[in-house]
């Protein structure tokens, strides 16, 4: 599973923490910060097998998405083209 968020880069160093804090590598949740010539970005992967843990990963991606007002979500249409030229961090 995927999702995409935008965000303002001046709140870099706090979307990063944030992202870092919620990561769980383990259970195989991913969330990094892209930055490309178009923004800033918030990118957040997880397994979509098995589909309890699937589900369980996807909520918590929600509640922090709905906590963290200053990402704000990509339509899937555009989020190819803002992940062009992405350079994590």
């Amino acid at each position: 599973m995927h999702a995409l968020n935008a965000y303002d880069c001046e709140a870099q160093s706090a979307v990063s923490a944030a992202l870092r804090a919620l990561e769980d590598r383990a259970q195989g949740l991913t969330a990094d910060t892209c930055i490309t010539p178009k923004g800033c970005f918030a990118e957040f992967q997880w397994p979509d097998w098995p589909p309890q843990l699937s589900a369980d990963l996807g909520k918590r991606v929600d509640s922090f998405r709905n906590q963290h007002c200053e990402i704000r979500p990509i339509a899937a249409e555009s989020a190819g083209g803002a992940r062009q030229n992405c350079r994590n961090m």
